[in-house]
């Protein structure tokens, strides 16, 4: 659980400190990311439910429920992946 927990602290901090540096080149605040942005909320804030359900299942979870918990930790893990891989390519682009 913790580290389900630290690894929602980590990216939102990142995110945070990422969206601090792209504010203060002024090309990339401009141009602007929308789906980049978009799906890195999403992302975030699927990892914010990922982490409930962990704690839920953990606590009063069913065989079953753990079983679909797994999952959507696979559904999350992989949607995670499009604004980490978005912010790659849009990275390098600029």
């Amino acid at each position: 659980m913790a580290f389900f927990a630290l690894g929602l602290l980590f990216d939102a901090a990142g995110t945070k400190f990422m969206a601090a540096i792209a504010a203060s080149k002024p090309a990339v605040a401009e141009q602007g990311l929308p789906l980049h942005q978009i799906t890195g909320m999403a992302a975030i804030i699927l990892m914010a439910l990922h982490l409930i359900w962990a704690i839920y299942v953990l606590v009063k979870g069913t065989p079953q429920a753990k079983q679909n918990f797994h999952k959507f930790s696979l559904v999350v893990w992989l949607f995670w992946l499009i604004p980490y891989i978005a912010g790659l390519i849009l990275g390098m682009q600029n």
